[in-house]
């Protein structure tokens, strides 16, 4: 038996005087589509394209009024919720008015201090709680040990939302009343003096509302109204009126600018709390 590898595409075999041949690359046959056959692969990918951004369209607007379905239940859950946290606070108002104010020598206090103190440790508010609770004691804040309590150093957002959530869900666990309650008002009210006159508002409220500490209360003020634009104008205010309308300048409405014929482009307060 030989065999002849001379030949390009192929090769023969040779056996007892009979000689085969095997192609090895089988031949394929190919066609250029007609002009008729491209203007039917055209208009299919047309019409899929067609399908498909109405599929598109047709989900966008389920998912549009599933979100909008949503959105009005939040708002109605929101609503009674309020509507119910209006009546309990009416209620306690009601009930609590001739009972004696609790402070400090109430268990819960301590309880929610500490908290507040651990969760402002995770979050990286500490020294501004430090100045919002005032002059209480360790007794009471157990600062030292929450200070060097190390399992409140965390590194990820992630990591750091679970412990705040973990000190919020037990700390309200333990409570006997709730932070709401009426006869907690002079205390509460002299924590949100203290961190309102050192402009600690948006981490204290950050804080306070977590745990249901009030902060809506009403306080007395007086002090000065500094009005800058092509004058300068300063006028002494005094009055009562809640964080929200003090904050928000409102009181600024009370500055006489009668005679001042220009456009007001800032103002600042210097104001005393109680």
């Amino acid at each position: 038996m030989w065999r002849d590898y001379s030949h390009r595409t192929g090769w023969w075999v040779t056996t007892k005087g009979k000689t085969m041949e095997h192609q090895t690359e089988p031949t394929v046959e190919q066609s250029t589509p007609t002009f008729s056959e491209l203007q039917d692969q055209l208009a299919q990918v047309t019409r899929d394209k067609q399908a498909l951004e109405e599929r598109i369209e047709y989900n966008t607007q389920r998912r549009n009024a599933q979100e909008a379905r949503v959105d009005h239940q939040r708002y109605l859950e929101s609503y009674r919720n309020a509507h119910i946290e209006r009546s309990l606070n009416s209620a306690l108002n009601h009930y609590a008015h001739d009972l004696p104010q609790l402070d400090e020598s109430h268990p819960d206090v301590p309880k929610l201090i500490q908290g507040v103190i651990q969760v402002a440790r995770v979050v990286g508010f500490l020294s501004d709680v430090s100045t919002a609770i005032g002059s209480l004691p360790e007794s009471i804040t157990k600062w030292s040990e929450i200070q060097d309590d190390e399992s409140l150093l965390l590194n990820t957002e992630a990591d750091k939302d679970m412990k705040v959530r973990e000190i919020v869900r037990d700390t309200l666990r333990t409570l006997e009343l709730h932070p709401r309650d009426p006869r907690f008002h002079e205390f509460w009210k002299q924590v949100t003096i203290n961190a309102t006159q050192e402009h600690l508002c948006p981490e204290f409220d950050k804080l306070a509302n977590m745990f249901g500490i009030p902060t809506d209360m009403e306080l007395e003020y007086e002090g000065w109204v500094t009005m800058d634009g092509s004058f300068s104008a300063r006028q002494f205010v005094t009055g009562t009126a809640t964080r929200a309308e003090i904050l928000d300048g409102d009181i600024s409405d009370e500055v006489d600018l009668s005679n001042a014929d220009t456009e007001v482009e800032d103002s600042s307060t210097d104001l005393t709390f109680s």
